[in-house]
């Protein structure tokens, strides 16, 4: 299970270091493990990720076209819901989360 989330959440940092420069910051430094999460409900196709369906995740699907796709969606909602530090802190911006993803959100 741990490999499986190190490897995404490689996949996750090298993106957002290609966003440098064209990215504002505010969105790499409080957007880096809701972009792990909502990539992980992009592989699974659910927003239920029990642990034990982890280690099943194919990392693989994590192309450079799905983190885009992923961090477009998410970049819009946060923009939605405020782009400030504690938007991205709070629950409720999970929640959020939760309730607006649908699989089509996020595919490539």
């Amino acid at each position: 299970m741990y490999g499986v989330i190190v490897q995404l959440l490689e996949a996750v940092e090298q993106h957002f270091r290609g966003l440098r420069g064209l990215v504002d910051q505010v969105y790499r430094n409080n957007l880096k493990f809701h972009t792990l999460m909502v990539l992980s409900w992009a592989i699974q196709g659910a927003t239920t990720l029990p642990a034990l369906a982890i280690p099943n995740l194919d990392v693989k699907k994590a192309t450079p076209e799905q983190l885009k796709a992923v961090t477009d969606w998410l970049f819009n909602e946060f923009n939605q819901a405020g782009p400030e530090d504690r938007t991205a802190k709070d629950s409720a911006f999970t929640d959020r989360l939760k309730k607006n993803w649908q699989a089509a959100s996020t595919k490539p």
